[in-house]
């Protein structure tokens, strides 16, 4: 919840900055903002603007995973000169002046043609309707959400501004003196505390070499290399940009680095981890951990990963006056130039196919998005527990929701009473889910969809894109715990391939549905036998790495050790460096001996699946890996059209 806050902040601060028309902020961020803005801005005018800006982001970000990092920054460059206006967009004006996007610091902004993109489908559907500045403010929404954080609510109501100035374009660089960067920021209407926490943007995206390679090579008189640069850091960096000259300008122009090398799609406070390390690619970054005025808030964000939203929360509602540009008219294209794009949504031939509710249920996955993200704010490990839900309904009969029925007319024991399914939670937010959605669309969406739709969400929350969920499946009569036969930690490797090729998934998919592992916890009665009885007169397995194996000792004692009662509720993280974060961090750990689970072990260790877990762990492959097998899991023995039936009642058949 509080890293939520923190990014509804920060969008929400942008989105209101502005000049022209000075306005109180006499309510809260939800509804009317006392200038103008108010969230449902275009319910009745433009109802599917917020969904088509959705679909049209997610699927760009798809092919250009970095393009969340590219979005922020284009909408705060559009925010911080004039206003929210989309004055950035304009390729020309009256005026003929060259135009913002025109401007020295404009160079490597983009982002322009999704705009535009989005903006041929609005006028689509809602003819001059939808400025451009709340097309941006829903993208940049979208890209936040992209990058792991939950959505937050956008107050709409901006109109576009006619003029576009470069000369308008005074932002601060990488080498502006702090105090001018915090009066730049002072007259925007952004305090300290809030111009720390915008930083933390640069958890993501990318920084060309020419912003701080001076930091390598040329720091001042008596210093090549600025002393606040980590050197090991330094020395890591120069490998990427060398010394100006040493390269063809063009191939110089294109050198750019991660912000955060660790998690560089992923917004999270190893920014301020970083800053903290002195291994952060900005001098005006690297400034706030030596201010006595800023440090003190660094610590604090990089201490707890939860407070970087935490501190937003009350800033949201002190915002006090805030500046919007007066109304000027609703552009009908944002730029002189539209490209024309369509999706491809290939139907999977299974009955199934992306927007079956879109007539019958429209408001579908918003209730999903909604319910889930409150969810995930009060607990931070539900996407673990949703999408571990997910699996163990698909791979016992197929994504029927059967795992979900307390009671069949058979009367036999369920598949929640299976011993396999022990731990598996979530359940309470499906059931809120279907509550919402029969208020809205009575008898009309199954169960097994909102499952689907649910774990979408949960693997979105967790940092990878969002996915397009093909729907209409239909929900089972049957549940019974004698079907329920998964792999098990000790399942050798041989029936593990066999039982995922049985259900249609190839080695390459369980080895990237095996990546659901970098979230959530194991308890330790699943692993701790690698630590303490093995194998006869081998107690540990030697696979595991032996600074590990330690650390879990202390975590996880020898059985018989506690009472049983406390040793049942002793559990690790999957991953110990980023367990709220999908990412190949899963994949090193298994390079460095450093799975929890055997099964997990032996993925790096037989030659059919190394191969596999090297590739998807020195690449960016494994969002997409992820997402498709995600996808083909969904489809697995679904019941459709005059099967199975459509519940009332998750926990209860008809």
């Amino acid at each position: 919840m509080r890293r939520l806050m923190i990014i509804e902040t920060i969008i929400f601060t942008l989105s209101i900055v502005i000049v022209v028309i000075i306005a109180p902020c006499t309510e809260a961020a939800g509804k009317g903002l006392g200038n103008g803005l108010n969230v449902g801005f275009y319910s009745r005018s433009c109802p599917n603007v917020e969904k088509i800006v959705a679909d049209i982001v997610s699927e760009a970000n798809r092919q250009d995973p970095k393009l969340p990092g590219a979005l922020i920054r284009l909408f705060s460059h559009d925010c911080f000169v004039k206003g929210c206006d989309a004055s950035i967009l304009l390729e020309t004006t009256r005026s003929k002046e060259p135009v913002e996007k025109k401007a020295q610091g404009n160079d490597f902004i983009r982002g322009f043609e999704l705009i535009d993109e989005i903006k041929a489908r609005l006028e689509q559907e809602c003819p001059q309707t939808v400025s451009c500045a709340d097309i941006l403010a829903f993208a940049a929404r979208e890209a936040v959400f992209l990058a792991g954080l939950p959505r937050h609510k956008v107050p709409a109501g901006r109109r576009d501004s006619r003029t576009s100035r470069a000369s308008d374009v005074g932002l601060p660089a990488p080498t502006t003196p702090f105090n001018d960067i915090i009066d730049f920021f002072t007259r925007k209407g952004i305090t300290l505390d809030e111009l720390v926490v915008l930083s933390g943007a640069h958890s993501i995206g990318v920084a060309h070499c020419s912003f701080f390679d001076y930091r390598l090579y040329n720091f001042n008189t008596s210093q090549p290399q600025d002393p606040a640069l980590n050197s090991t850091y330094a020395a890591d960096l120069s490998t990427k940009c060398p010394k100006q000259n040493t390269l063809p300008a063009d191939e110089a122009k294109k050198r750019a680095v991660d912000f955060d090398p660790i998690t560089p799609l992923v917004l999270d406070n190893n920014f301020y981890l970083n800053l903290l390390q002195g291994k952060t690619l900005l001098q005006s970054d690297q400034i706030m951990v030596s201010d006595p005025r800023t440090s003190a808030l660094v610590k604090t964000l990089a201490s707890d990963s939860e407070a970087w939203s935490r501190s937003h929360r009350s800033s949201t509602g002190e915002m006090g006056s805030r500046l919007i540009a007066a109304p000027v008219f609703a552009v009908t294209l944002c730029s002189m130039i539209v490209v024309a794009y369509s999706a491809d949504v290939n139907n999977p031939g299974n009955g199934l196919h992306v927007g079956f509710y879109n007539r019958k249920c429209p408001n579908l996955e918003k209730i999903v998005i909604d319910v889930v993200a409150k969810a995930v704010e009060k607990d931070r490990k539900l996407p673990a527990a949703l999408i571990r839900l997910f699996f163990h309904d698909c791979f016992v009969k197929g994504c029927d929701a059967s795992l979900l029925l307390d009671v069949t007319p058979s009367g036999e024991p369920v598949e929640m009473l299976s011993p396999a399914s022990f731990g598996v939670r979530g359940l309470e937010v499906i059931d809120q889910i279907k509550a919402r959605v029969e208020k809205e669309c009575p008898g009309t969406v199954s169960c097994a969809d909102i499952l689907a739709f649910a774990s979408r969400e949960a693997v979105a929350l967790s940092g990878l894109p969002r996915y397009e969920v093909p729907a209409g499946r239909r929900d089972s009569r049957t549940s019974r715990a004698s079907d329920v036969i998964l792999p098990s930690p000790t399942t050798p490797l041989k029936e593990l391939i066999d039982f995922f090729s049985r259900k249609g998934l190839s080695l390459e998919e369980m080895v990237a549905l095996s990546g659901a592992h970098s979230i959530g916890t194991v308890h330790c009665s699943f692993f701790d036998y690698r630590m303490y009885n093995f194998a006869p007169g081998k107690p540990k397995d030697p696979s595991l790495n032996e600074v590990f194996a330690a650390q879990l000792a202390q975590q996880c004692p020898a059985p018989n050790a506690l009472p049983a009662e406390e040793a049942k509720k002793r559990a690790v993280d999957s991953d110990p460096t980023t367990p709220l974060v999908l990412d190949n961090h899963y994949y090193k750990s298994l390079m460095q001996g450093r799975g929890l689970m055997e099964s997990d072990q032996v993925l790096v260790i037989d030659p059919r699946t190394r191969g596999v877990v090297e590739k998807l762990a020195r690449s960016d492959s494994f969002a997409r890996a992820f997402a498709n097998a995600m996808i083909k899991m969904g489809r697995i023995n679904v019941l459709t059209e005059d099967q199975g039936e459509i519940r009332k009642n998750c926990r209860k058949f008809i």
